[in-house]
């Protein structure tokens, strides 16, 4: 399954076998929070404005016990595929939900590493110096796994949106199924090459694509992603703002960047983006 991100991967929300339909929606949670062991934020996971704590959500937020669907989704992500079911429980042994009905806070740059994040459902912005939205993850994405072993702690900071879900997986039980456990090992070490390898060839479509090439790249691949085929509308996940941040332009380079694809079949609808010719948008991708 393909990692989620967007700067990183020019915004590959992926085409992930853990649709959000397979996991249970934002309000049900909200209603049956006491039934499942809903609780609000514990010390150490406050609200924005409260200290600037290791992990942080909204105060609307809810942490419940993970559901059989939150755990089955978590396992098709590259890090928990291929575990058994020893190495599977001792990972997750003290894994929690979070299920959020506003914006807030996730991890801090440089805070202490006491949680990994499995996104499930929603959008979690990744953020630069000054708050830049540099990445956007989706459902797949693990965040944090790169900083696990980082005295320095969480190489950026994080903001997760409002209507989203994550399963929150203990840092330290994870670093102990690595010490002790040679599949949990292998499997980090596996999902850690992957994370590189992602970032390897965005830092590449960064320094050798234009601006043009590196929106057409994403506009193709969030056609792709459709699931009716052929159509020419394309479903943007976060505002062309949020894209142009993510890809490394401003938003005018942005524009620029659409009006010079107009030559290769997309075409602006209002806010939106259409591929009337996805072959001439191929080719463009593909040109060396």
């Amino acid at each position: 399954m393909e990692t989620a991100t967007l700067a990183r991967g020019c915004l590959r929300v992926p085409d992930s076998r853990a649709p959000a339909s397979r996991v249970s929606e934002v309000g049900g949670a909200e209603r049956g929070g006491d039934e499942e062991g809903g609780r609000s934020a514990p010390d150490g996971w406050s609200s924005p404005g409260g200290g600037a704590p290791a992990l942080g959500i909204p105060r609307r937020a809810r942490i419940i016990r993970p559901r059989g669907e939150d755990l089955q989704a978590a396992r098709l992500t590259p890090l928990l595929a291929e575990l058994n079911d020893i190495d599977l429980a001792a990972v997750l042994g003290e894994a929690q939900t979070i299920v959020t009905t506003a914006a807030g806070r996730l991890f801090d740059v440089n805070r202490p590493v006491q949680r990994l994040a499995i996104v499930l459902q929603g959008l979690v912005h990744c953020l630069g110096p000054g708050d830049t939205v540099m990445d956007v993850a989706g459902p797949g994405a693990v965040l944090g796994l790169m900083s696990l072993f980082d005295p320095q702690g969480y190489a950026c900071s994080s903001k997760v949106l409002g209507g989203s879900r994550l399963l929150m997986l203990s840092a330290a039980a994870l670093r102990r199924g690595v010490a002790e456990r040679p599949g949990v090992r292998q499997a980090v070490i596996r999902a850690l090459g992957q994370e590189r390898r992602t970032l390897t060839q965005a830092l590449w479509d960064l320094k050798s694509l234009s601006p043009s090439r590196r929106l057409a790249q994403l506009i193709l691949y969030l056609a792709c992603q459709d699931t009716v085929e052929n159509r020419e509308a394309v479903r943007l996940p976060v505002s062309k703002a949020v894209m142009a941040s993510c890809l490394g332009m401003r938003a005018e380079s942005l524009s620029r960047a659409l009006n010079r694809l107009e030559a290769h079949g997309v075409m602006r609808e209002g806010e939106g983006i259409r591929v009337a010719d996805r072959v001439a948008l191929r080719r463009f991708c593909d040109c060396s």
